[in-house]
């Protein structure tokens, strides 16, 4: 006998009496839990999910004995470098953990807390490794509430047991853990953020240099653990490495793990013994310029977390007065005498409907005005075609577009500029 429940019930084999009844709650939080598939085996086979608010029901469901059992292998978010920091700290006895927070540790599910589950979680942060154990578990569900035990290990019942089922069962109520989530902050699905604008800034490199580029935290804090997301030009930039030697973290107690792959790369670093609490360079992101295009953007940060929470900071680099800036997003210019051939300029800026782009060609070349959006898209190509020598002008119509900022880049065959515009109505 195997029955799904979908919204309405279906029974295979006889008439039921009884419903079974609960709800799924997180980990600390009590956030609802849901898609966590439930079967009910014993006299018979039966099947249902929990609801988005973490509630499940059987229906009809004849007497006799059961146990039920939840199982669940998706929402596979909420690990962090901060997890893995307090999970390396508790070995070494610098952090505490409830018993909910001890079985959450133990991701290789072998009754003890090490090293090698602090490890696991970093790895499995940047995706070095899609596994957390070997019984290929992510999530594990306790009955009831655990008492007061001694670890290792802690016993906790996983399931229900009904013998017999001879009435109606409510409150049949699950605590699901999220395996490495020691902080407690898993939520179902994914967390939207707003787009915050950002500069471009450009640096001149010379093919086959290798860049050292300092990524910079501004605000003073306890570093747990650091989470970073970067996207990459792959036609410009190969990264080669990514080193805490030279800043706040350099021959501390701090581990780091990475994994760059086409265009984008992972970064975890978490503290395993004292903690650091400071602002300054966390780390040296190498690569080595392999090229040059037209993209907008070759290097940027999509998501720069410390301890779980966004942090203001970025990349650290030298704008084109000299001066240190920080920003989350690079462009890289060949070196060249002609650099500065365009003499680009726009005017008026911010503008209300239309912007005259000026620009000066010192010869004859190929010539693309492109423009982008704050995300990096093309929405308009104003010139793509060759041009003479001398002083050049194009209007923007930008009366359809919405407000905000926009990049207008001009390339020729030696020369690669950007301007940022402003578009006001």
């Amino acid at each position: 006998n195997y029955s799904i429940y979908t919204g309405t019930i279906t029974v295979s084999g006889g008439g039921g009496d009884y419903t079974i009844s609960g709800n799924i709650g997180y980990l600390n939080n009590n956030n609802p839990v849901p898609n966590v598939g439930i079967e009910l085996t014993g006299d018979g086979t039966f099947y249902t999910t929990t609801f988005g608010n973490g509630d499940y029901i059987f229906y009809d469901i004849p007497g006799g004995n059961y146990i039920s059992t939840p199982s669940k292998y998706d929402d596979l978010g909420g690990l962090s470098g901060t997890d893995a920091s307090r999970i390396a700290r508790y070995t070494v006895g610098l952090y505490t953990f409830d018993y909910y927070e001890m079985i959450s540790a133990d991701v290789t599910m072998n009754g003890t807390i090490s090293g090698t589950d602090a490890s696991r979680v970093a790895r499995y942060s940047v995706n070095l490794i899609n596994y957390l154990n070997d019984y290929y578990t992510d999530w594990v569900f306790t009955s009831e509430l655990i008492e007061p035990w001694y670890w290792p290990p802690i016993i906790y019942e996983s399931t229900r047991e009904y013998s017999p089922l001879n009435s109606d069962m409510y409150n049949q109520d699950f605590t699901g853990i999220r395996l490495g989530d020691v902080t407690g902050n898993w939520a179902s699905g994914s967390k939207s953020k707003e787009e915050t604008p950002f500069d471009i800034h450009t640096i001149i490199a010379k093919k086959g240099e290798r860049l050292s580029i300092p990524l910079v935290i501004s605000e003073k804090k306890e570093i747990e653990g650091i989470d970073i997301v970067i996207g990459y030009n792959s036609e410009v930039l190969v990264p080669k490495d990514v080193q805490l030697i030279g800043g706040i973290l350099g021959n501390k107690d701090y581990e780091i793990q990475t994994r760059f792959e086409d265009g984008k790369g992972g970064i975890i670093i978490y503290g395993k013994e004292e903690l650091v609490n400071k602002s300054g360079v966390v780390a040296l992101l190498e690569f080595d310029v392999i090229g040059y295009s037209s993209s907008l953007l070759d290097l940027n940060i999509n998501r720069f977390e410390v301890n779980e929470s966004e942090i203001f900071g970025g990349l650290q680099v030298k704008n084109k007065e000299g001066k240190e800036v920080i920003t989350k997003g690079i462009k890289v210019k060949a070196t060249s005498e002609e650099n500065e051939c365009l003499l680009c300029k726009a005017y008026p800026n911010p503008f209300g409907s239309h912007v005259t782009i000026s620009y000066s060609l010192p010869e004859a070349a190929e010539v693309q005005v492109l423009i982008y959006n704050i995300r990096g898209q093309l929405v308009d190509e104003l010139v793509n075609s060759y041009k003479t020598s001398g002083e050049k002008q194009v209007v923007w119509n930008a009366e359809k577009l919405e407000n905000g900022i926009y990049f207008c880049n001009i390339i020729t065959g030696k020369c690669n500029e950007n301007l940022k515009l402003l578009l006001i109505k």
